[in-house]
């Protein structure tokens, strides 16, 4: 009888994939050529199907194949009340699994409050100065000075804060989702004149 064998239809979804082709061999001759054509036809289909994702992906990818460039005297920042500026240049910070990048704009003499991150990040020094230390509290006179073009991690969870010496521009950047949690109150982001 064509088409059945081991207890199990030929091409339907109970066949086991791994034991297809074997099970091809021990058919009757008469019956391997319409098995082998089933199986083909399967294949070229799946074929199909992958290359027309394919195709989806690299229409995605030509959109994302255009560079972007972003100058500094350009940027459209968001400011708050306190004259700290951020600008997502790409990606989000929240989408999971994406890379993201950021400008932060820290004005002279203002600090970070004591901080940490979900998930490492790097930090590039664009203008100005940047300040950072380590631990609970701001400590200006233990605080590393990262002149410009100066590169940083920062591993998760490690409490730290930043300064700037004159205005400073730092690039974030990094895989999310990363959050952001303060040590103290929220509402500390300037926490400080610099000393």
């Amino acid at each position: 009888m064509c088409g059945r064998t081991g207890g199990y239809v030929e091409g339907s979804a109970l066949t086991p994939p791994l034991t297809r082709t074997s099970r091809l061999r021990n058919l009757p001759d008469r019956c391997r050529s319409k098995a082998w054509a089933r199986l083909t036809v399967t294949c070229w289909f799946a074929l199909a199907v992958g290359a027309a994702a394919n195709g989806a992906l690299a229409v995605r990818a030509v959109a994302q194949d255009t560079i972007q460039n972003t100058l500094l005297d350009r940027v459209r920042w968001d400011v708050d009340k306190s004259g700290f500026g951020s600008a997502m240049i790409e990606g989000s910070e929240t989408a999971s699994g994406m890379p993201y990048s950021e400008l932060i704009r820290i004005p002279a003499g203002r600090w970070i409050a004591p901080h940490w991150h979900t998930k490492g990040m790097h930090v590039v020094v664009l203008s100005g100065a940047l300040l950072i230390g380590t631990g609970d509290r701001i400590d200006s006179a233990n605080a590393q000075v990262l002149p410009v073009g100066s590169i940083s991690f920062v591993p998760p969870r490690k409490h730290h804060y930043e300064g700037g010496r004159g205005e400073t521009i730092i690039l974030l950047y990094g895989i999310g989702p990363l959050t952001t949690q303060y040590v103290h109150r929220p509402d500390s982001l300037s926490a400080g004149k610099l000393h």
